[in-house]
């Protein structure tokens, strides 16, 4: 290996942070052979990555939901209140919609599965508690 290869290997992110990239881009509960084919890897890597990110993500704002042979990232229940406030929610009629279209992107959508309420037309996911 040279000195150019050993580096670029070097500057490589482990796989538990590519997994979490992976994660934070998709805009649904993700297979675990789709992370594992995307990776180039096996899927019992992949597993390990998300046993170990799991064990890491107990200070973080962010945890993993799994619901079988899917997983995603999702805000911790505990935070809703504060993203509701931060992303101008305001409960309208038994449902919570958005007072600006500003936090309206994909990734902010996504954040985590609604919280059990009257269904919107144009759902936004908040905070919820676990649904495994």
């Amino acid at each position: 290996m040279t000195l150019d290869e050993q580096s670029l290997k070097e500057k490589q992110p482990s796989l538990p942070a590519l997994v979490e990239s992976l994660l934070f881009v998709a805009d649904e509960p993700v297979e675990i052979e789709r992370l594992a084919e995307a990776l180039e890897v096996r899927e019992d890597a992949v597993e390990a990555a998300l046993q170990e990110m799991s064990a890491d993500g107990a200070n973080r704002g962010v945890r993993l939901q799994r619901k079988g042979d899917r997983v995603q990232l999702v805000t911790r229940p505990e935070a809703a209140a504060h993203i509701e406030r931060f992303m101008g929610l305001e409960k309208s009629g038994g449902c919570r919609r958005p007072r600006s279209r500003r936090f309206r992107s994909s990734r902010t959508a996504n954040l985590a599965p609604a919280r059990k309420s009257k269904p919107c037309a144009a759902s936004t996911r908040i905070a919820s508690s676990p649904t495994s």
